[in-house]
């Protein structure tokens, strides 16, 4: 319980959003957060050092193997001094970030645990070694107590703290005494603040003339430094002061979080079955970033933020208890003539919400929540008032006025009723996995509309303004006159569209079509889709409502997306900028007559007024995170860097210090150099660039980035990097080279005509074996007009060469003989080679191409048979692989040059 002395302070309702960041990469107790100089964020606890840059956490931990991280995992305090420098201290003593190496570097401390550490000037830090002072040189290394007053020597220092209004030091011990001193610590007096015997925590001096002291069990003390009373208000146990940009003080205390501004004091803790709240009530620090949002490390809840951008999205989440939301997945929301709200959830039964904010919970076929049908579709009939309820499976439901049950209609549907429509006259339109029905009201008729267009599971029913009834399916968009069932022509990509969820009809007469593969605009007999490809944050879409100004307001599986349908522009809306989850559910949206938004989700309902969302904020440059070089870290220092020669392979991390966007932020980098084409691109998730094998040169790489409204940062960046070259890639190694090469072509010359009259006689004698050979392969063509000693068989000339090759190439070929759909391939595939390698193998080796190759040996096997003569050639025409004899007898006359039966009567012993 919060008391407050000396302010009449007023307990409200949380108003901020809390964002958590996961526990496994942050770490459960993280008691000091920083932000370095590149935005990057640090945070420190019992589980070591996390780094954070908005989309990638990099852990630091103690190796006791030699290679120093942080020294020791139990971290007190983080800070970034005046060069950018990140400093930890640990049980083990002091430890600096170097960027070049990626890692920690350790300076053994000259007592145990290091605590609190500031800097005093450039590269002088003064430090708390088990509650003593120590001063630390950063340059060199060194700890020493030489310049420490007397005052203070002996002191048990348990806060230090360095004051922006004129650099001046506080110091608290653990037995509530506060001393303030100059930067060179000449000038120290004790403040006469009379706290108590407790240990001062912290500090934080916001003007001139207030100090505010927390302590470890007495609570917050204000003092004014120009003689008034000091006010003490009962905290008990405060960890951690800071203000934020409008001016409020941010406590965090062993209970909670209180913020205190214009006289009244908030009270934040944590709800479990709430997002937005803080991850833990032991708030035991708390940093403001360079955009301003606010940091809270707890101790068993991690970090959570909270923006500097109020946020104007309210949210209902699911909890146990009469008078709340309840039901795992909002299924529907509909607006009742009093201006309250009917929800429909998943097993939770039907919900209303009244518009003095109660819950009122209306059950179905049991008492038991389990017995609670899945609410599909909820409308509120305009003619009789009554409340009609389609479910995922079972017949209709009507809850009446006043009752606090439903009650199941006989209507004739078994199947569950996914969508519900009124017409002008009263006719109830329901749309469900059998097909459209007609309800008629007043005598209960239930008759099924046959529509040839209907072939699948209907999702979505909406009448426009023409009298057209528009149906969703599971495949497919169809548009019929209700009253005859005839089909409207569509154009044919409405037909292929996948589950169709929801339609709206705009105040221009559009037609919005929500589905699986995007958002669909029909106008005029046209189509439009929008994707991810144009901007949309998910191709998954669930609902749409139009505002006052004409602005769609899109609901997806990746948030919510604001879209002017003029422009194109798209704004998306995250938990980054307070909505209770990403995740939106099918159905669950409705836009209520005073023009409030409400749209569903898992478990949770966010509702706002459209003109109160604020999309403008404080925009950040693009920064480098690292470059990683040939697999090594390259430490960074200014716009450029030098590497070595063989540093061809660069990787460029990149972030933005841009927590207000979330991880919704877009970069794109180009690489302008010499060979190198000036292309643009989107980095992806991981946001790296990545280059290999680039040629020595001057390379500039230029950054921008633009956050989640789609607005570019004025400032990008632009990094340049210089790889010099080999020694023999400079000019005058090529110089050199030219003249050698000169010369040596000079010598071969000479060489080469030496040796041209043995090199002409060595290749004619080349040329005739080759001719020998193409000779020797036509055999069968012509074989009927050679005479024996000209006769050489084709296997003699293909086994020359690669033997094993051919061996195994006739092998493959003899024995599909008989197979007349062998072809090239079929051989290339049993020879484990491309078609292209076996072509160039075949006319290597057998002087023609693999198809033709085929050919010889079949016609060398035929011709071996008929000479034979034991099969007949309709018999030798099928052993060959030839479909029938006819075929075969113009092949083998067309490629020997006689018929079989010719080359027969030629080739036979004469008598």
């Amino acid at each position: 319980m919060l008391f407050l002395l000396n302010i009449l302070a007023s307990l409200v309702s949380s108003s901020l959003f809390f964002h958590s960041l996961p526990v496994q990469s942050t770490g459960v107790n993280v008691r000091t957060v920083c932000q370095d100089s590149h935005g990057n964020m640090w945070f420190g606890g019992t589980d070591g050092i996390t780094r954070y840059d908005g989309t990638r956490y990099t852990d630091f931990r103690y190796n006791s193997g030699g290679a120093a991280e942080s020294g020791e995992d139990h971290i007190y305090r983080i800070l970034c001094d005046s060069r950018g420098t990140v400093w930890a201290t640990h049980l083990a003593g002091v430890s600096s970030y170097d960027a070049g190496t990626g890692m920690f570097r350790l300076y053994n401390g000259p007592e145990d645990v290091a605590r609190e550490m500031q800097e005093l000037s450039d590269g002088r830090f003064l430090v708390s070694f088990g509650y003593r002072l120590w001063l630390f040189d950063g340059a060199s290394g060194s700890f020493s107590r030489d310049g420490i007053p007397e005052t203070l020597s002996n002191l048990s220092i348990s806060g230090i703290y360095i004051s922006p209004e004129d650099g001046s030091l506080l110091l608290g011990s653990r037995d509530g005494r506060v001393f303030s001193a100059s930067s060179d610590l000449k000038d120290v007096h004790e403040l006469s603040l009379n706290i108590g015997n407790v240990q001062i925590n912290c500090f934080l001096r916001d003007s001139p003339f207030r100090l505010l002291v927390g302590t470890e069990g007495n609570g917050l003390w204000e003092f004014s430094l120009s003689g008034e009373e000091p006010r003490h208000y009962d905290l008990d146990y405060v960890r951690s002061l800071c203000g934020d940009d409008d001016g409020a003080l941010w406590i965090g205390t062993k209970n909670g979080l209180v913020i205190m501004r214009n006289g009244r004091a908030d009270e934040y803790h944590h709800d479990y079955y709430d997002i937005s709240s803080i991850t833990h009530d032991s708030v035991l620090d708390i940093f403001r970033d360079a955009q301003g949002t606010m940091w809270l490390g707890t101790y068993y809840g991690g970090v959570c933020y909270c923006t500097s951008r109020p946020t104007v999205f309210k949210g209902m989440v699911s909890r146990p208890g009469d008078n709340s939301l309840n039901g795992n997945v909002i299924s529907d929301i509909v607006e009742d003539s009093d201006g309250s709200l009917w929800i429909g959830t998943n097993s939770g039964g039907l919900n209303h919400l009244l518009p003095d904010g109660s819950f009122r919970h209306i059950k179905g076929l049991g008492d038991a929540w389990s017995d609670q049908p899945d609410i599909k579709s909820i409308i509120v009939s305009k003619s009789t008032g009554l409340i009609y309820i389609g479910a995922d499976k079972g017949d209709l439901s009507i809850l009446r006025p006043g009752s606090k049950r439903l009650q199941t209609l006989n209507s004739g549907i078994g199947n569950g009723s996914y969508a519900l429509e009124e017409g002008s006259d009263g006719t109830l339109y329901v749309g469900s996995p059998d097909g459209l029905f007609r309800y008629d009201q007043r005598s209960g008729r239930l008759s099924a509309i046959p529509v040839k267009g209907v072939r699948s599971h209907i999702w979505a029913l909406r009448l426009v303004s023409d009298g057209t009834l528009w149906i969703g399916q599971k495949f497919g968009a169809v548009a019929i006159n209700p009253e005859t069932g005839e089909e409207i022509s569509l154009p044919e990509e409405l037909a292929d569209i996948r589950y169709v969820e929801d339609f709206l009809e705009d105040s221009a007469g559009r037609i919005w079509i929500s589905s699986s593969d995007g958002l669909f605009c029909y106008s005029d007999g046209e189509v439009r889709s929008y994707t991810v490809q144009d901007g949309m944050p998910d191709n998954v879409v669930h609902g749409v409502e139009e505002d006052a100004g004409g602005r769609l307001w899109i609901s997806t599986n990746k948030g919510l997306c604001r879209m002017d349908p003029l422009s194109g522009e798209k704004w998306i809306f995250t938990v980054a900028d307070g909505l209770p989850g990403d995740r939106f559910t099918p159905y669950a949206h409705c836009r209520t007559r005073s023009g409030e938004m409400y749209f569903g989700g898992l478990s949770w309902i966010v509702h706002f007024n459209p003109d109160d969302v604020n999309t403008s904020y404080k925009m950040v440059s693009p920064v480098l995170s690292g470059i990683e070089v040939n697999g090594r870290w390259q430490n960074l220092s200014g716009s450029s860097v030098t590497l070595r020669p063989g540093d061809r392979d660069i990787s460029l991390m990149f972030s933005a210090p841009d927590y207000l966007s979330g991880q919704n932020g877009h970069f794109f980098y180009t690489l302008k150099g010499e060979g190198i084409k000036d292309v643009r691109h989107e980095a992806g998730a991981d946001r790296i660039a990545s280059y290999h094998g680039l040629a020595h040169g001057r390379y500039t790489f230029l950054l921008e980035y633009r956050n989640s409204a789609g607005i570019l940062s004025p400032d990008g960046l632009e990094f340049e990097f210089t790889i010099p070259p080999y020694w023999y890639e400079t000019l005058a190694a090529r110089v050199a080279f030219a003249v050698l090469m000169v010369l040596g072509f000079a010598v071969f010359v000479l060489w080469l005509l030496s040796k041209k009259k043995a090199e002409y006689r060595s290749e004619m004698e080349k040329v005739r074996n080759e001719l020998l050979n193409e000779f020797s392969l036509e055999f069968v063509r012509i074989g009927a007009n050679k005479s024996d000693s000209e006769e050489t068989s084709v296997a003699k000339v293909f086994y020359k060469g690669d033997e094993e090759f051919m061996r195994k190439a006739m092998q493959v070929v003899k024995k599909n003989l008989d197979n007349a759909e062998f072809s090239v391939e079929a051989l290339a595939s049993a020879m484990n080679m491309s078609r292209s390698n076996l072509h160039i193998r075949s006319k290597a080796l057998f002087g023609v191409s693999a198809h033709e190759f085929i050919k010889t040996v079949r016609f060398n096997e035929a011709c071996r048979l008929l000479l034979e003569k034991k099969h007949s050639v309709a018999e030798i025409s099928d052993m060959v692989g030839f479909a029938t004899p006819s075929y075969f007898a113009s092949a083998f006359h067309k490629f020997i040059g006689v018929t079989p039966t010719e080359y027969v009567r030629q080739n036979s012993p004469a008598g």
